[in-house]
């Protein structure tokens, strides 16, 4: 009997949201499939498999426990949807936003002037 669970009013199975948040925190470690597979001890083939819902056993766990690069993988988010941990938001973004917010985090006034004046462009261009 497979269990589901109601996700914003949509029936989900549980081990997609495990691959879901498998991919999450590899996005959010900085790391391809090749990368974090290698690091499991598992094909590249293997993990898409991770991420689009079969499920990894212990040994697969146990070895993403172990990841630093150079944060953690969140095994216990990975299983749950529960942090271990306050995870910083912006850790949580995709690389590209996240390096804009990096960016912005290191400039001057003047800087975050020139990158917020661009985002309200950028915005007004799209909402057009």
């Amino acid at each position: 009997m497979r269990t589901q669970v109601i996700l914003q009013g949509f029936d989900v199975n549980p081990s997609s949201l495990v691959g879901y948040r498998l991919r999450e925190e590899r996005e959010r470690l900085g790391l391809k499939q090749s990368e974090i597979a290698e690091l499991a001890g598992v094909s590249r083939e293997m993990w898409g498999r991770y991420e689009r819902g079969a499920l990894p056993g212990s040994e697969v766990l146990i070895a993403l426990a172990s990841i630093k690069s150079p944060e953690k993988l969140d095994v216990l988010y990975v299983i749950t949807g529960q942090r271990s941990a306050p995870v910083d938001e912006a850790q949580t973004l995709p690389p590209r936003e996240r390096a804009l917010i990096d960016n912005y985090r290191a400039c001057d006034d003047d800087g975050k002037r020139v990158i917020e004046g661009a985002a309200r462009l950028g915005s007004q261009s799209k909402a057009a």
